[in-house]
C-alpha cells in the first residue's frame, strides 16, 4: 500500500485543526474490494484472511498514526452478506462476518500493544443501526419480530465486542429454534481476544422501517430472521425513496445505550440522505435539521453517551469519481443543506426554542398508543369520515321515515 498521498492528506487536515477518522475496510464500497489474491482464495471465507487484514492495519497505523487518532476498522460489516458469492448461501455470511469479527479483534490489539502509547488513537468497528419499528405495536410477534432484526442488524456484531465475547444468545437460541446450526462459535481463547476491542461503539443511521413477523421457507441471512419489512404511508420520503423518520435515530440510540451502557462513547459516523438538488436541498436540510434535533435529544434528555456527529455526506460524491478536483471552471456554492449545518455547528444546536420543544415532545416520544395512532393518520382519518357519513345517512333515512308516517323517529 503506498501512503504518499493519503499521509499529505491527513497531515493537511491535522493542520488544518480538522480530526481525521481512518476507515480500513468498507465490505461494499466499489473502491475498497479485497486484493485479488486474497480474493481469489475464498476472501473472507477463509480464516487466513484475518492475519492478512491485521499485517494491513500494522501497515496504515504505522505510516498514518501520526495524524490520525481515530480508526474504523471494518465499515457495516453486515454488508459482507452482500458481496456476490454470498447473497442467499446457508451459513456463508455466518462464516464471513465471523472472520471479519477476527479481523478486527487481531487489528485492535496491533493498535493497543503497538501504537496506541506512541500515538494515543483509538479504534473501534462501525456498525448499521437502522431502526425497526413494529408494524403493530401491540401484536407480541410483531413486537418480538423488531427486537430480532435489530439484533441480527447490531447485536450480531456488537455483542462480541461490546458484551461477552460472544453472539447473541437471542439470535443463537432463535437459529437453533429453527433447526439451523449456521451461526460459528468462538472458542473461549477467541472470545476473550475479542471481548472488549472496541473504544468507542460507532454506528450509521440512515431509515426505519415497520417490521412484522412473517415466517418463510428459505434459508440464509435474511429467510433466517423470519421478518417482513413496509414502510408507514405517512413518512415522507427522500429523493430516493429512503423513509425519513426522524424519532426512529434517537430509538436506535436509547436501545444501543439500554444493551451496552449509557456510559459507552458512541459516535454516530453516518447519517444523511441523497438529494440531487443543485442548491436547495430542502429534503436534506429538513432530515439534518430533524436527525440531529433527535441525536441531541437522546444526549441530553435520556443520557445516552453520543460524542460524535457524522453528517453524510460532505459533499457531492461524483466530483472526485470524474475527475474534479482543483479545476477553476468547476466552481463550487455551499448548498443550503451545508449552511443549515454550519449554523447548527456555530450555535452548538438549536438555541431559542429547541430545548423547549424537546422537552415538551420528551414524553409524547416514548408514548407507544401515541405513536401507533399517530402513524396511522390517513386510515383514521378515513374511518373518522367513514363514520359520519355512515350517521348522516342514518339521521337522514330517520328523517324521511318520520315524514312518510308523520311521527317522531323512536329512539
Amino acid at each position: 500500500v503506498r501512503f504518499g498521498s493519503r499521509r499529505c492528506y491527513a497531515k493537511e487536515l491535522h493542520r488544518a485543526g480538522i480530526a481525521v477518522v481512518a476507515v480500513l475496510y468498507h465490505p461494499t464500497h466499489h473502491h475498497s474490494g479485497l486484493p485479488a489474491v486474497i480474493a481469489r482464495h475464498g476472501g473472507w471465507l477463509n480464516a487466513s484472511t484475518a492475519p492478512a487484514f491485521a499485517a494491513y492495519s500494522r501497515h496504515c497505523f504505522a505510516h498514518l498514526g501520526a495524524h490520525v487518532k481515530t480508526w474504523i476498522t471494518v465499515n457495516e460489516p453486515g454488508n459482507v452478506r452482500l458481496l456476490d458469492g454470498l447473497r442467499g448461501h446457508d451459513g456463508m455470511a455466518y462464516a464471513a462476518a465471523h472472520n471479519l469479527l477476527r479481523a478486527h479483534a487481531a487489528a485492535w490489539h496491533i493498535y493497543d500493544s503497538e501504537f496506541r502509547g506512541r500515538y494515543g488513537g483509538r479504534v473501534s468497528i462501525a456498525l448499521r443501526a437502522d431502526w425497526a419499528e413494529p408494524a403493530n405495536p401491540y401484536a407480541a410477534a410483531d413486537t418480538a419480530a423488531a427486537e430480532r432484526a435489530l439484533v441480527f442488524q447490531t447485536a450480531w456484531f456488537a455483542d462480541p465486542i461490546f458484551r461477552t465475547g460472544l453472539y447473541p444468545t437471542e439470535m443463537r437460541a432463535w437459529l437453533e429454534e429453527r433447526e439451523a446450526t449456521r451461526l460459528p462459535s468462538f472458542t473461549e481463547q477467541e472470545a476473550g481476544l475479542v471481548r472488549g476491542t472496541g473504544d468507542f461503539l460507532a454506528v450509521s443511521h440512515f431509515t426505519a422501517r415497520l417490521v412484522r413477523h412473517e415466517q418463510r421457507n428459505g434459508t440464509g441471512y435474511e429467510a433466517d430472521q423470519e421478518v417482513r419489512s413496509s414502510v408507514d404511508t405517512t413518512w415522507p420520503r427522500s429523493p430516493s425513496g429512503a423513509a425519513i423518520f426522524p424519532q426512529g435515530i434517537r430509538k436506535a440510540l436509547r436501545w444501543i445505550a439500554r444493551r451496552y451502557g449509557q456510559s459507552l462513547p458512541i459516535y454516530m459516523m453516518a447519517n444523511g440522505l441523497v438529494d440531487r438538488a443543485a442548491l436547495h436541498d430542502d429534503a436534506r436540510t429538513y432530515y439534518h435539521q430533524s436527525y440531529i434535533n433527535e441525536v441531541l435529544k437522546a444526549r441530553d434528555l435520556d443520557g445516552v453517551n453520543v460524542t460524535a456527529y457524522f453528517a453524510w455526506a460532505f459533499r457531492d460524491r461524483f466530483l472526485p469519481e470524474v475527475g474534479f478536483f482543483s479545476s477553476a471552471q468547476s466552481g463550487s456554492e455551499a448548498k443550503q443543506s451545508a449552511k443549515a449545518l454550519a449554523s447548527i455547528v456555530r450555535q452548538r444546536g438549536f438555541p431559542g426554542g429547541a430545548s423547549d420543544a424537546a422537552a415538551s415532545t420528551n414524553s409524547s416520544s416514548s408514548c407507544v398508543p401515541c405513536e401507533f395512532l399517530l402513524q396511522r393518520k390517513p386510515l383514521l382519518a378515513f374511518v373518522a369520515v367513514t363514520l359520519v357519513l355512515v350517521v348522516c345517512f342514518a339521521s337522514t333515512a330517520a328523517t324521511l321515515r318520520w315524514c312518510r308516517s308523520g311521527r317522531p323517529p323512536s329512539h
